[in-house]
């Protein structure tokens, strides 16, 4: 395990101990952020947080809707939607986050149902 691996791990471990899983997106760098203004409505983008946090969430993301049936179905149902590949990426990688969150008090590995 490479330095960044542990300090990214160790970033994600204190961002969980938060209460608020808004305010952990955030922390994470996976939150989407509103650019509006009067009667403009842009895009929402990612940006600030922990970018060790952020990339490691996204290449997880990313083996993760690869590699697993739950998080590829969530990614190709995106995509049909008409959402980009990266947008795609970053809700796959918020769903992975939040299943940390949700799981903060028993950190048990993620097993595919079999």
């Amino acid at each position: 395990m490479a330095i960044s691996d542990r300090r990214s791990s160790l970033e994600m471990a204190r961002m969980i101990r938060s209460t608020d899983r808004r305010k952990i997106a955030a922390l994470a760098g996976i939150a989407p952020i509103a650019r509006d203004s009067g009667q403009r409505n842009g895009r929402r983008v990612i940006s600030g947080g922990r970018a060790t946090v952020r990339t490691a969430l996204y290449l997880a993301a990313l083996h993760a809707s690869r590699h697993s049936a739950k998080f590829k179905a969530f990614r190709r149902k995106l995509q049909e939607a008409g959402k980009s590949v990266k947008a795609a990426l970053t809700a796959t990688a918020r769903k992975l986050f939040n299943g940390m969150v949700a799981n903060r008090n028993n950190f048990r590995r993620f097993r595919q149902p079999e």
